[in-house]
């Protein structure tokens, strides 16, 4: 029973996200960047919003922490915390660009192929060790991935590139211990508006006016992006 509340976490976000497509196909008018960088950028002021009201100590602790750390650790904690905030990007835009201009049965593929692909990355990369019923499990989901390909190859690939984006950054954030979890997702969303920002003069369209964007952006922000991430990397 310990461990319920973590898997209890993780199936409510995976939950949440199926029900992704109901919020950004009504935004399917427009372009999949400008809903990016909105989406972010909302995430971004929110979070930081909560942190300088909620969470001052946790930040003050957090930035003692990694002072204190010798030079390899620090270095270590920017490239993780770096590189998931590049992950996360990607991953982003991929899926709002498949699933409002290829198709929702390639996210749908997403969801079952990033699963598989955390477990080998971190079979692989963290050496986690797998029973044999795991690995059993992990043959079989791997062999029903490619039977759902056979008919739209395309599909998958689509997939498999979402899927091990959001993968790349599950297990990145597995080595990146002892922080405070919301302060290392607010640093991971803040960076990915600060890297939006050099794109969003050449790359934006006009400012959406119709309140029905705004109000859809900001249901994505808290409901389809703060919550489950942060319950994802609960552990």
């Amino acid at each position: 029973m310990t461990n319920a509340k973590y898997y209890l976490a993780a199936i409510f976000a995976y939950a949440t996200w199926g029900f992704f497509s109901l919020v950004l196909k009504p935004l399917k008018a427009y372009a999949s960047v400008d809903i990016l960088f909105y989406r972010i950028f909302s995430c971004a002021i929110l979070m930081l919003l909560i942190t300088a009201l909620f969470k001052r100590k946790a930040l003050a602790e957090t930035v003692a922490k990694f002072k204190a750390l010798p030079y390899a650790q620090k270095r270590s904690v920017v490239l993780l915390n770096v590189g998931g905030s590049v992950f996360l990007n990607i991953n982003w835009f991929s899926f709002i660009y498949v699933l409002n201009h290829v198709s929702i049965k390639a996210t749908s593929l997403a969801y079952l192929v990033c699963p598989i692909l955390t477990t080998l990355l971190a079979f692989f990369l963290l050496r986690e060790k797998l029973n044999k019923f795991q690995r059993a499990a992990v043959a079989l989901s791997i062999l029903g991935c490619l039977l759902l390909s056979y008919a739209n190859i395309m599909d998958m690939v689509y997939g498999v590139i979402i899927g091990f984006t959001y993968a790349g950054y599950l297990v990145s954030q597995r080595k990146n211990t002892g922080f405070d979890k919301f302060i290392l997702l607010t640093f991971h969303i803040g960076l990915s508006a600060i890297l939006l920002l050099f794109f969003y003069p050449a790359y934006s369209g006009p400012v959406p006016t119709e309140g029905k964007f705004w109000l859809y952006i900001e249901v994505i922000a808290v409901a389809f992006t703060i919550i489950p991430l942060f319950l994802n990397c609960t552990r």
